[in-house]
């Protein structure tokens, strides 16, 4: 299982590709940044996702954050454009944890954006934005398996 979390934001992308000579002389025409840092990106997305899976065919590849509910990828990656290369969803949903009927709802909704049998692994944590107790944690990971969920990433910031 390999979570990777380290690419720009998507702005970062559009203002690179319009100071790259090397960029621009690959537009196309008509192209504005936008459509140029989105291809951009996919081109790069696919090189990674390929040789991964070419040298690690049973390597599932996840990234911090990629949420189908609304199309909102980590940073440079939309998840249409993960959803395309079959990476698992990986939400973050740290503060809904404290209201179980919102979270549940913000994973069912994460689920319901996913093809059939697509892979759904919310983050969770026990204590990123204040601890919780081992009951709430626990019912947080029930709730995410009553919602679709084929598993979880878990996260706890040791300081």
């Amino acid at each position: 299982f390999l979570d990777i979390e380290d690419f720009p934001n998507y702005k970062d992308w559009v203002d690179k590709v319009n100071l790259s000579l090397n960029a621009q002389d690959r537009k196309n025409l008509n192209e504005i940044n936008d459509e140029l840092a989105f291809r951009v990106t996919e081109e790069l997305f696919a090189k990674l996702v390929n040789t991964i899976k070419v040298n690690s065919p049973n390597t599932k590849i996840a990234y911090y954050a990629a949420i189908p509910d609304g199309n909102i990828g980590l940073q440079a990656f939309r998840w249409e454009l993960m959803q395309k290369y079959g990476v698992v969803a990986q939400p973050s949903v740290y503060r809904a944890e404290r209201n179980l009927e919102l979270y549940s709802e913000d994973i069912r909704a994460n689920r319901n954006a996913l093809p059939k049998g697509y892979e759904l692994m919310p983050w969770i944590t026990p204590g990123t934005y204040g601890e919780i107790d081992t009951k709430l944690l626990f019912d947080i990971v029930i709730h995410n398996f009553l919602n679709s969920a084929t598993g979880f990433s878990f996260f706890y910031a040791i300081l």
